[in-house]
Order: structure tokens, then C-alpha cells, then sequence
């Protein structure tokens, strides 16, 4: 299944209608190396494996895990 990468500028954007996550590919690419460092840093989880559930978002098929 792949990935939906929503980014939103909240400064002109506040209701979050204009993903700019295809248009600013440097800025996801930051916060993507900045998510997988803190990543590396965490425990593992002390509980059983995590829930999931499959949603429609925009024409396209997510995978939640909660």
C-alpha cells in the first residue's frame, strides 16, 4: 500500500484545503530525515502489536493504525 503525504501551511492555509506536500518535496524530505531520527531513538513498544483499519482519504486507500 503506499503513502499519502499531506503537508499544509497553516500560516495561509489554516483549514488545511491545499496539500503542498507534491509542490515543497524539500520540506517533506526534512521532516521525513527529522521523524526517522527521533525514530531511531525510541524503544521499542512494550505492548501487543498495534490495531489497523483501511479508510478512504481523498480517492485513495489509508491504512490507520492506532
Amino acid at each position: 500500500m503506499g503513502r499519502h503525504v499531506m503537508l499544509y501551511d497553516l500560516g495561509t492555509d489554516i483549514g488545511e484545503s491545499q496539500n503542498i506536500a507534491g509542490t515543497d518535496r524539500s520540506q517533506v524530505a526534512r521532516m521525513e530525515a527529522e521523524i526517522a531520527a527521533w525514530n531511531r531513538t525510541l524503544i521499542g513498544p512494550q505492548w501487543p502489536a498495534s490495531k489497523h483499519s483501511t479508510v478512504d482519504f481523498d480517492g485513495q486507500s489509508l491504512e490507520l493504525f492506532y
